[in-house]
């Protein structure tokens, strides 16, 4: 596991009060946020960098720009670079550069890491789009991959859905094979077993959301003793640790209702119209 540093001090990690869980778009509530992307120098400029792929994506020359753009950002910002040799670093630990002739990543949050993957590593680099075009570092469609081997570098695994649903296929029909997975976080969540039984040969990550890495976040005091007991009880049961947050904090639901935020509230009426946790008859 590589410096658990990096995720708190580019915001990328976000640990919630123990007393105060965030509240998540899904209805749900959770004791951590997780944006992969803030590696690329932190908030402000990983927005600035997916402004630039959501407005300039189909563009012509965006893959050379782009590839430019996130080259400065590697140049000036320690954690960006860190975050990137971490990942190279393991790749060739792991399977070796032989073992592969391309890398991949999927639109849009994998763009913020591949090209720069593939650039260290000195691979040619594969942009997969969401409605499946294929494109290379020039911009032109690729069509047939000659039975070459792939890694894919995401920013974030969870259940591997878009490896499923769009990367290994994509690869697949171009004669090619995805056979390797490198993804900046793995939430832990049974995405690993998913990609493997998929058919993938090795999956890694150079963070793992787990124990241990609560251990070392608790260890350099940049979380709690009270915030470290709370991720492990979400991590053993995510339903029921919050289920029972809110039984025994009656007062976290009606906070949230009388705030002045209007996304705050948003939520928590969103949560109690579902009733996911099944407390509404409790308040």
């Amino acid at each position: 596991m590589s410096d658990v540093n990096l995720l708190f001090e580019s915001g990328a990690f976000k640990v919630a009060p123990a007393d105060k869980p965030f509240l998540y778009t899904s209805g749900l509530i959770g004791p951590y946020f997780i944006n992969t992307h803030f590696l690329c120098g932190g908030e402000s400029i990983a927005n600035e960098v997916l402004s630039t792929i959501d407005n300039d994506r189909h563009k012509s020359g965006f893959q050379h720009s782009l590839t430019s753009y996130l080259e400065e950002i590697y140049t000036n910002s320690l954690i960006f670079k860190s975050s990137i040799d971490a990942a190279t670093t393991l790749i060739t630990k792991e399977i070796g550069l032989a073992s592969f002739h391309y890398v991949t990543g999927g639109e849009r949050r994998d763009w913020f890491f591949s090209p720069l993957v593939a650039r260290v590593l000195d691979k040619p680099l594969l942009w997969i789009y969401k409605d499946g075009t294929t494109l290379d570092s020039t911009g032109n469609e690729i069509r047939d991959l000659k039975n070459e081997k792939a890694i894919n570098v995401a920013d974030l695994l969870t259940i591997g859905s878009s490896y499923v649903r769009a990367w290994s296929p994509e690869i697949a029909k171009r004669n090619g094979k995805l056979a390797y997975a490198l993804n900046l976080v793995d939430r832990r969540q049974g995405g690993e077993k998913i990609l493997l039984d998929l058919g993938l040969e090795k999956v890694f990550s150079v963070f793992q959301i787990d124990k241990a890495f609560f251990q070392a976040a608790l260890d350099k005091k940049l979380i709690t003793q009270a915030q470290y007991e709370q991720l492990c009880a979400y991590l053993r049961d995510p339903h029921a640790s919050m289920r029972d947050f809110l039984i025994a904090n009656s007062g976290f639901i009606e906070s949230a209702k009388n705030s002045s935020d209007q996304k705050t509230k948003t939520r928590i009426e969103l949560m109690l119209a579902q009733d996911p946790y099944s407390i509404v008859e409790r308040t």
